[in-house]
């Protein structure tokens, strides 16, 4: 049985797949599409839960970059996959 207990929510909140959270130099971000390149961008962490996290700084319909094998940089060229 799995059982999810919600202790905290907000309407219509912006979240992303935590796994896309990163930090550099002790603060929150993301690695963002722009064109076809990567660019950092600081956010704000909310609540969240295991596989979700609330962020502000983003826009809705942003995408995020989730890990990979190879490290991203900023600037860096990339050929997006979307899940």
């Amino acid at each position: 049985v799995t059982a999810e207990i919600r202790a905290e929510s907000v309407a219509n909140a912006l979240t992303i797949p935590r796994e896309a959270v990163r930090r550099e130099l002790g603060q929150a971000g993301v690695f963002v599409l722009a064109g076809d390149r990567v660019a950092w961008k600081k956010i704000t962490m909310g609540i969240g839960n295991t596989t979700r996290a609330q962020v502000a700084g983003l826009g809705e319909g942003d995408s995020v970059a989730l890990p990979s094998e190879k490290p991203l940089k900023e600037g860096m060229v990339v050929k997006p996959v979307y899940q």
